[in-house]
């Protein structure tokens, strides 16, 4: 069952693990969940209404994987990332895993504790 929760957050409830048997890794995991779902709108920007389809977001994954690779990044390799909460932080963060690197998000405006 499908929750909607304050602040407009989805909960489907667990991933079983029978279900997560299946796959070799997390970036393959989102991958195929990302192409069994075609153009259903998966993501909406809360700044500007836009939808983002499943179709949109495997494609971008794999293209952003494909530049990673290129880059030189490896699996093992820690990709770090500072970006703001938007899709295109979402694309390279399944880049990464979908190239089995792990990532270190990094939030520049965060300040000491005092």
């Amino acid at each position: 069952m499908t929750t909607l929760l304050p602040g407009n957050i989805i909960y489907a409830g667990p991933i079983t693990c029978t279900e997560t048997h299946a796959y070799k890794s997390l970036g393959h995991y989102i991958l195929e969940k990302y192409k069994s779902q075609g153009t259903q709108t998966i993501m909406i920007d809360a700044v500007t209404g836009q939808e983002y389809t499943a179709k949109y977001m495997y494609d971008s994954v794999v293209r952003m994987a494909h530049v990673l690779q290129h880059l030189g990044i490896e699996a093992g390799d820690v990709v770090g990332l500072s970006s703001e909460n938007n899709v295109r932080f979402a694309i390279t963060l399944y880049a990464s895993f979908a190239i089995n690197a792990a990532v270190a998000p990094l939030n520049v405006t965060y300040s000491e504790r005092k």
